[in-house]
């Protein structure tokens, strides 16, 4: 560990001077311009080689780092808030006890985690939450994301730490997401158990070099090669397969030409969106009459179901990276579907479409050609929007706003091939 503190400076450096953990090939730390610090080889590595192995970490199916009184006294407040907010996310529940222990941690200056987790960073964080001039330069899924981890994290923190609890600990709200930021930004997800693991915590993330696996036996934790490394090599893993937008929000960066993006766009921000209302007869109140309608369901109703039970949604869909847009093509489908289009598959029983229809697959000619000139025309409408509203402030955002603007066309130009016309396009 010597050598590898050596590569390090402040205090991280004084945190891995005798850190217990087991270095299997030399190392070092090293900063990285987008990413921050990493982890590198020194000397080439074969592939399935434990490159360091450690002991001591803080897991979050458990409050392991917590005395017994404080154990028992926290554990159903926790369970409260896991029940009341977090209703069976499992994520975000094992984050709440890693951040919760690393609170305790850090007023243990005894505890043998103190000095490496005092040496997590506290200024220049790439977060958003942290960035200077968010409001003109967040897309409106970040926001969203970012939103939703907000509103987590302050009604997890006034669950915890209302007056009637202060018993478990004097934490500020400031400090509580910054625990939270760092466990979700730091931690290592092996099956189902989230962990934080130091120094395993300074590898970063690649979708296309990652030559590194974590793997647990007992208590102890490996990072291992999953392809040989070549000598100073910058050592990666694979955080999981996330759009850009939850990169951005839970690590503070993300990796162009992620596979898994997708921009995501609203179909009720059309101009002719209530034409489309009308076309999808979504008003019309009446039960559906022309099939044996036992539940005496409306169209709308119908298609709300079908939607339901294919866990789509007409209020935010994505545009993939690479067309075809699948999943706004079947929720297009059923947005379009009609009575007729049903009598002509054959169903005479609303029931039965319910159950046995198949929105990823064409319905009828009538329905593609609306769902293709759809899926053009939001494509064509949010590129218009991004050249006159669009104004990002910080170099992520405009590296994302690019991304954006790649997806939209590569729609676009999709779409138009399948429509066989041209379009003027701004």
């Amino acid at each position: 560990m010597e050598a590898l503190a050596a590569s390090a400076g402040g205090k991280l450096q004084k945190a891995l001077l005798g850190f217990p953990a087991k270095v299997h090939v030399p190392l070092a730390v090293h900063r990285y311009e987008r990413m921050g610090n990493g982890l590198k080889s020194l000397a080439a590595v074969q592939k399935d080689a434990p490159i360091v192995s450690v002991s001591l970490s803080v897991p979050g199916l458990k409050l392991q780092h917590l005395d017994p009184l404080k154990e028992k006294l926290t554990s159903p407040v926790l369970k409260y808030v896991d029940e009341s907010i977090l209703q069976g996310q499992p994520h975000l529940s094992q984050r709440m006890r890693l951040a919760f222990q690393f609170s305790n941690i850090l007023r243990d200056r005894g505890h043998p985690l103190f000095p490496y987790l005092d040496a997590l960073p506290l200024e220049n964080l790439t977060f958003p939450i942290y960035w200077k001039s968010p409001s003109s330069s967040f897309s409106p899924r970040l926001r969203e994301e970012i939103m939703d981890y907000l509103t987590n994290v302050r009604s997890m923190y006034d669950k915890i730490y209302s007056s009637e609890r202060k018993v478990l600990s004097n934490v500020s709200f400031e400090e509580f997401i910054w625990t939270h930021y760092m466990a979700d930004s730091r931690s290592v997800q092996v099956g189902k158990e989230l962990h934080f693991v130091p120094v395993v915590d300074l590898v970063n993330h690649s979708f296309a070099r990652h030559n590194c696996t974590v793997e647990k036996v007992g208590e102890d934790w490996t990072l291992k090669a999953t392809s040989d490394i070549a000598e100073d090599s910058q050592l990666f893993l694979h955080y999981g397969s996330y759009d850009s937008y939850k990169y951005i929000a839970r690590w503070g960066f993300f990796e162009e030409g992620n596979p898994h993006q997708a921009v995501y766009c609203q179909p009720d921000m059309l101009p002719d969106w209530d034409r489309i209302v009308e076309i999808a007869k979504l008003t019309d109140k009446s039960p559906i009459s022309d099939l044996a309608n036992p539940a005496s369901l409306t169209l709308h109703q119908l298609k709300r179901q079908l939607l339901q039970k294919h866990q789509l949604s007409i209020l935010m869909v994505p545009l993939p990276i690479s067309p075809p847009a699948l999943t706004l093509e079947a929720t297009l489908r059923i947005l379009f579907l009609q009575v007729a289009e049903m009598q002509a598959l054959g169903y005479t029983d609303v029931e039965h479409v319910v159950e046995r229809l198949e929105p990823s697959r064409p319905i009828s000619k009538e329905n593609e050609q609306r769902v293709q000139r759809t899926v053009l025309n939001l494509a064509l409408f949010n590129l218009q929007c991004r050249a006159e509203d669009w104004k990002p402030e910080l170099e992520m955002c405009a590296l994302l706003e690019r991304e954006e603007r790649e997806v939209l066309i590569r729609t676009r130009d999709y779409y138009l091939s399948l429509q066989k016309v041209s379009v003027a396009v701004r």
